[in-house]
């Protein structure tokens, strides 16, 4: 009996706890974001890459495009361009010692929390050709004319929220 009664609980327990984990809650979008933001605001380049998919889609329009980057796109059409987390980091370095890292983090600083919009993304967009329902944008305004920063967020299959797409657009130059 003591054994039957054993093996009940120990059963009980893993189920609980495979149940836990099936039943788990993505983190709020704009909780993600937010964290996301300060450290890329900050310029911390060991931990953007932790907020990225491991392809992301360089959205059109984005400074990104520009050959000054060199990006090595996956795939580069004028209709969806590809890169790698890990190039799209290697460029984000190659941006900060640029511009100079004080000066990111002061531009970048400077944008107000409140001001950062999260939205559902229009999967009926052409911009957004590759967005899945439920993706969210968020939209990063940077100065004083069209400038922003544009960075769509997509569930993973672990149910985490990564950066799938994003755009850098200027139209101010620092």
């Amino acid at each position: 009996m003591k054994k039957i009664l054993f093996v009940f609980l120990v059963f009980n327990i893993l189920l609980g706890c495979i149940q836990e984990k099936t039943n788990m809650v993505a983190e709020d979008p704009k909780g993600f974001g937010l964290r996301f933001w300060v450290a890329f605001s900050g310029a911390e380049l060991l931990e953007l890459g932790k907020f990225h998919s491991s392809q992301v889609v360089i959205l059109k329009g984005s400074e990104l495009l520009k050959q000054q980057w060199n990006l090595n796109l996956i795939n580069g059409q004028a209709e969806l361009s590809v890169i790698t987390r890990d190039d799209l980091i290697e460029t984000y370095g190659v941006m900060i010692n640029k511009i100079g890292g004080i000066k990111w983090k002061k531009i970048f600083s400077q944008v107000k929390l409140d001001r950062i919009q999260f939205e559902p993304v229009d999967i009926r967009s052409s911009y957004y050709k590759s967005a899945k329902e439920g993706d969210v944008v968020m939209l990063v305004p940077t100065g004083k004319f069209d400038d922003r920063l544009v960075f769509v967020l997509s569930l993973d299959e672990g149910n985490n929220w990564l950066i799938s797409m994003t755009a850098i657009i200027m139209e101010a130059r620092y």
